[in-house]
């Protein structure tokens, strides 16, 4: 992305943007960029320089009791690691209250309990491999790594 690119997106997402962290019950926790717009041709601009391409089609909505009235549109939403790169490539280039959003956002999502973490395989082949903190090994049980260390703990068992 040029920084001419950079530079629209961050006034058009200061306007039109959200920035947030979610952790929902059942799911995992996400570091989150959503845009709602009525314009589809500034959305999908806005998304092909994101790097998405999932769009949400919201669907017009009349006024009933308290709820604003709404024209629908569309809207696009960018998760994880994606987002929060987006975030920091963003943040100099943000206003106040936006840069605040962001950086409560990025404080819980690189301080959240799941996040991944670097460990080297457990089989000795000096492999960086990641996980929680739970996983120890590659997370497929096929994995050669994973069968290598498995083989290895059984004859120390053994003997």
């Amino acid at each position: 992305m040029t920084r001419d690119e950079l530079c629209w997106l961050a006034g058009w997402l200061e306007g039109e943007g959200c920035f947030y962290y979610a952790m929902s019950k059942g799911s995992s926790p996400r570091a989150i960029v959503q845009v709602f717009s009525t314009d589809l041709d500034v959305l999908q601009k806005a998304a092909r320089l994101m790097g998405t391409d999932r769009f949400t089609k919201i669907p017009p909505r009349k006024m009933t009791g308290n709820q604003w009235k709404s024209n629908g549109g569309h809207r696009i939403q960018l998760g994880g690691d994606q987002a929060a790169d987006l975030m920091r490539l963003l943040l100099p280039l943000m206003g106040k209250r936006r840069s605040e959003q962001i950086k409560t956002a990025l404080e819980k999502w690189d301080n959240r309990p799941s996040k991944p973490m670097k460990k080297l395989c457990a089989c000795g082949c000096g492999r960086e491999v990641f996980g929680c903190r739970r996983i120890l090994y590659a997370r497929r049980e096929t994995s050669a790594c994973a069968m290598v260390a498995f083989r290895a703990r059984q004859k120390q068992v053994a003997a």
